[in-house]
């Protein structure tokens, strides 16, 4: 199972809350991979500009908060909770470098703040460009990397 975003990206977009909650009543899942932050980075950054204020600035805090409480949530119904690092995006992004900072930021934040939580890597490894369709989506290459270690961690 792979969560996309913790925030609602829209009408028809559902949180990870709600991804996981319908996982957990449908489907006899073993493992949730909390994977996210991509968009919910991209989410936070457009509030903080448009409504005035400095990207520099923006506090990650509530997708850490966020990657807690699904793990809370996984744990109660029993599955094993895999904290998937987030990627960064590619280097021709328009919010780059700042995007990537705020990734490495979450990303080490993450690392300090659930030391019992398992980790898969699915940063270090994204080679740009070879690895990227667009700024923030992966081609097959990057996908099957992904799969690669989530795999690998899994099986550990």
């Amino acid at each position: 199972m792979l969560l996309i975003s913790t925030f609602s990206l829209g009408p028809t977009w559902p949180t990870a809350f709600t991804q996981l909650n319908m996982a957990i009543a449908s489907d006899t899942p073993d493992v949730a991979i909390l994977s996210f932050g991509t968009n919910d980075i991209l989410f936070l950054y457009n509030v903080v500009v448009n409504w005035g204020g400095n990207p520099s600035t923006l506090d990650i805090g509530q997708i850490i908060t966020n990657y807690r409480s699904l793990a809370d949530i996984a744990t109660q119904a029993n599955l094993s909770a895999f904290f998937a690092l987030t990627p960064p995006v590619k280097s021709t992004y328009i919010h780059n470098p700042l995007y990537n900072d705020l990734v490495n930021d979450m990303n080490n934040r993450l690392r300090h703040t659930s030391s019992a939580e398992r980790f898969i890597d699915f940063h270090t490894f994204m080679v740009d460009p070879t690895d990227f369709l667009n700024d923030l989506h992966f081609t097959n290459s990057g996908q099957t990397k992904r799969t690669t270690a989530a795999v690998q961690e899994i099986k550990n």
